[in-house]
């Protein structure tokens, strides 16, 4: 497996091949940097999720809503192409005067939805052995229940897209999230699932998804997420009669839908934007300060040390997630689009005043060992190029930086870069 992390250092020792003191103690000082990151990334969220109880009993002639702890049942309003009639169904089922009719409304929901499709490269395949759901486009229906009702997006926000306290805000600015409804699903026992899959991104903006579940009594179907080795399972079966869960996670996660045993597992799934926000600013309680974190302290001292990487050099570590690096709006997109850990790292090395790019790479199975010296010759000039450009913006700019260390958060690519040869090199 290859190292998170690689350095390439200024200095080199022309006159014996045996390591001296000198290389031993730079790499036990890059290992534990390696140690520290490892923690950091170990320790980040890519995941969150909550619940809001359903209040079925509200006071009779009240017109105050509910708190925000609180929702009201949930209406859906539907219709099939074809069909001029509108149906409406309120969840739970035993919110309805008329509970015979409410299950009639449940089952017209459920066939009136199309059988739903998943992405295989370029084509929307049907394939029920690997996903077996029905689904509603938001052209053909509505909804009384919104996230922003309920503080899901904020929750969210906190978690999933901290805001950090810089030298520099404005290379990384405040971030929101937007809500942008994408389907209904309904998986119905006794065999609706969706096998493991990450979804396909919408937008070169969006930066997760969010999974509302809406009160209907059902047996298993456990959302499971999946990052990096770490498991984290939502069963939402056992309040699926009383209350409205949701999760949201990162785009680049694995997920996976399990059998649904019995009942109707009734979804409505939102994608998520990263967005500056217009106006107003964030609460102090919401910045992180990176200094909280222990590879900060770390990092501090190899700054303010004058015999470490003296004569410069750089740092490169992989990204934990995934970014839209080929885009033409790559430059715009990151940092602002930065995910967990890597916005953690970020955050630290801007904090410091070192100079940081956020650059795509191949991953060495897919380099060409012919090229290796023209490569590496073709980085080194084209680092010095991109690392004497940064020093003169920033210094036009008042920044305080680090100038003899150049940080690199890597992105997988699926083209050709001369990083290659860097990384291969580490």
């Amino acid at each position: 497996m290859a190292s998170s992390i690689g350095a390439v250092s200024g200095e080199e020792d022309t006159q014996s091949t045996a390591p001296s003191l000198t290389n031993l103690a730079f790499k036990e000082v890059c290992r534990q940097l390696e140690a520290f990151v490892v923690g950091d990334k170990a320790s980040a969220s890519f995941v969150c999720g909550g619940l809001i109880p359903i209040d079925t009993k509200p006071i009779a002639g009240s017109t105050s809503p509910p708190p925000i702890s609180v929702s009201p049942p949930v209406r859906i309003c539907w219709y099939t192409d074809g069909d001029n009639i509108s149906r409406v169904l309120t969840l739970p089922l035993d919110s309805n005067a008329d509970s015979k009719s409410a299950s009639d409304n449940l089952h017209q929901l459920v066939v009136g939805c199309e059988p739903a499709s998943f992405g295989k490269g370029q084509e929307e395949v049907l394939d029920p052995r690997y996903r077996k759901a029905r689904k509603l486009e938001p052209r053909h229906f509505f909804t009384s229940f919104h996230p922003s009702d309920f503080g899901i997006l904020q929750n969210v926000e906190q978690i999933l897209l901290p805001n950090f306290n810089t030298l520099s805000q404005n290379s990384l600015p405040f971030r929101k999230l937007s809500a942008e409804l994408y389907k209904l699903n309904v998986y119905s026992g006794p065999s609706g699932l969706f096998r493991q899959h990450v979804d396909t991104p919408r937008s070169q903006s969006q930066i997760g998804s969010l999974v509302v579940c809406l009160p209907s009594p059902f047996k298993g179907g456990n959302l499971v997420v999946q990052h990096e080795g770490k498991q984290v399972a939502f069963d939402w079966s056992h309040q699926s009669a009383s209350a409205v869960q949701w999760a949201a996670f990162y785009s680049d996660c694995e997920h996976q839908i399990e059998t649904v045993t019995e009942g109707e597992r009734i979804t409505l799934t939102y994608n998520l934007y990263v967005t500056e926000p217009v106006g107003g600013s964030i609460p102090p309680s919401l910045i992180i300060d990176p200094k909280s974190f222990p590879v900060h302290s770390f990092l501090k001292e190899l700054v303010m040390e004058p015999a470490f990487m003296k004569e410069g050099g750089a740092f490169g570590f992989y990204c934990s997630h995934a970014y839209p690096h080929t885009s033409d709006e790559a430059p715009m997109l990151l940092p602002r689009a930065l995910k967990g850990a890597d916005l953690v790292l970020y955050s630290v090395f801007k904090s410091l005043g070192i100079q940081i790019n956020v650059v795509p790479v191949i991953m060495e199975d897919d380099y060409k060992e012919e090229d290796s010296e023209d490569d590496y010759d073709d980085y080194e000039e084209g680092n010095s190029e991109q690392s004497e450009k940064g020093e003169q913006q920033q210094s036009e700019q008042g920044e305080q930086r680090h100038p003899k260390w150049n940080i690199s958060l890597l992105t997988n690519s699926s083209a050709r870069w001369t990083q290659a040869t860097f990384i291969r090199c580490l």
